[in-house]
């Protein structure tokens, strides 16, 4: 038995059992998104290629919540399917359209996420040029009534979630396409720094563990500092002072990160088991900061045969050899170690210190002699 609900001359149809489930402001939502959202975007010819003239007529749209394993009341989630007519063909779009709740107008850092966000699909994507992000329809805080991010549906097209951690291929393409987004923007921050002002610079700090981090950072750096090891000795003379001071602004690979990076928020499409293309979601809590924070993200979801300096050098080297190679600017191989050697002190961090470990961790980095 359906139970048919009509508002604004907009019929929504549910089974009972899904409309009592639903509650008033999941309703509430539904009908601001199919009433007012998706015909304002229509009109706005938001789902039209760029320089189209042809003539574009809104048919249809459908609603539904969107339920993730993970709990976020910051924002509300839902995937519709809307039905345009382009000169008279009709044509699908599956999307996903993320909402502020009503609740949360007042809560800085759930109206700062989404501010993170609009800025990333409206102004960043547009210099970065990247085929590692879905499609952005409409981002916007403001010009629909209220703050709403939407999105192709990237699993509509057979992209899915890895529902183990991270295995070789898998972890090779999320390294790959995170090192284009930190090459492009350290290049960025080089070539057109004015540019790049102005994206950090609006930022807004949506994590409260930012200072931890850098704190880890910092702690990081001072011990590669007053290394003895012969590595840091050649370091030392490679790079002199100015790359291993602490400030960020003056840290030549300092850029925005993706600052969640985890399984929730990628992608993988396949070519029968093997993953092909990567995808990646949840740029709403971008942080300027070592690209060594997203290596940390990614390493806490891959399967890693045992936890050591050998093992994870191993398996992240495809990182550093594409951010070094899409990278215009980090062509200094001083550089490229002292990165490294960064991640691996940061990560080294995470392990239990045994004599074992500390022998390990030397000869890695006099191995890169």
């Amino acid at each position: 038995m359906k139970l048919k609900i009509f508002e604004n001359s907009v019929r929504l149809t549910y089974s009972i059992s899904e409309y009592l489930r639903m509650g008033e402001t999941t309703l509430e939502s539904i009908n601001f998104i199919e009433t007012d959202l998706i015909p304002e975007m229509v009109h706005n010819r938001c789902f039209c290629e760029s320089g189209s003239r042809e003539f574009v007529e809104f048919e249809s749209v459908s609603v539904r919540p969107l339920i993730t394993s993970r709990v976020n009341k910051t924002r509300e989630l839902y995937r519709g399917k809307v039905i345009i007519r382009f000169s008279g063909e009709p044509k699908s779009f599956d999307i996903i359209i993320k909402l502020l709740p009503t609740s949360c107008q007042d809560d800085d850092r759930a109206y700062g996420s989404f501010l993170n966000e609009e800025m990333f699909y409206n102004k960043m994507t547009a210099k970065f040029k990247l085929n590692i992000y879905p499609k952005c329809y409409a981002a916007d805080m403001g010009r629909y009534g209220r703050p709403v991010v939407v999105l192709e549906d990237l699993e509509a097209v057979g992209y899915r979630h890895l529902s183990t951690k991270l295995d070789g291929n898998h972890l090779k393409l999320l390294l790959q396409a995170i090192a284009e987004f930190h090459a492009c923007g350290i290049d960025l921050k080089h070539k057109e720094f004015s540019i790049f002002r102005e994206f950090y610079a609006k930022l807004i700090e949506t994590k409260s563990d930012g200072d931890k981090y850098m704190e880890k950072f910092y702690r990081a750096l001072h011990i590669l500092k007053e290394n003895e090891s012969e590595y840091v000795e050649r370091l030392r003379r490679e790079l002199g002072s100015r790359e291993m001071r602490c400030e960020a602004n003056e840290n030549p690979f300092f850029t925005i990160c993706h600052g969640n990076l985890d399984l929730n928020h990628s992608l993988f499409f396949y070519d029968g088991e093997r993953p092909i293309s990567v995808q990646i979601l949840g740029w709403n809590r971008m942080v300027y900061t070592s690209p060594t924070i997203d290596l940390e993200s990614i390493l806490r979801e891959t399967q890693l045969e045992k936890n050591c300096i050998t093992e994870i050098h191993k398996n992240f080297d495809d990182y550093f050899d594409t951010l070094f190679s899409s990278s215009t600017t980090l062509k200094n191989e001083g550089l490229r170690m002292f990165f490294r050697a960064i991640f691996v002190f940061l990560v080294f961090s995470t392990i239990p210190e045994s004599p074992e470990n500390e022998h390990e961790l030397i000869n890695f980095l006099n191995s890169l002699l």
